[in-house]
C-alpha cells in the first residue's frame, strides 16, 4: 500500500486528525487491515484510528490496543460500521 492509497481509504471512512497525529474514524466506524509479509498474512481488526510513522502505519482499536505494521506489507483494507440508514427503533413510528 502507499500513501495514496491509504488517503482513499481513510477518506472513505470519514477520518479526522485527531490526538497525537492519529487520524480518528466517526463513531461506530473501523477498519480491518490486511497485512502479509513472507507468506504469513494476518488482520489488524476493528482499527478506530491510524497514523503514518515514517513507513510505519500504527493502528489503535477502542481498547487501546496498538498494532504497528509496514505500510508496504498492508495490501488492503475493510470499513465497517457506519450505515447510511439509521436503525429502526423499537416502539411506535411518530
Amino acid at each position: 500500500m502507499d500513501q495514496a492509497h491509504l488517503a482513499t481509504i481513510l477518506g472513505l471512512a470519514g477520518g479526522a486528525a485527531g490526538a497525537d497525529g492519529f487520524t480518528e474514524l466517526p463513531d461506530g466506524k473501523s477498519i480491518t487491515w490486511y497485512v502479509a509479509h513472507a507468506g504469513a498474512s494476518m488482520n489488524v481488526s476493528k482499527s478506530t484510528a491510524c497514523k503514518l510513522d515514517g513507513a510505519l502505519l500504527v493502528a489503535r482499536n477502542h481498547k487501546g490496543e496498538v498494532y504497528v505494521v509496514a505500510l508496504a506489507d498492508v495490501f488492503g483494507a475493510a470499513l465497517e460500521g457506519g450505515s447510511a440508514v439509521p436503525a429502526r427503533r423499537a416502539g411506535f413510528a411518530t
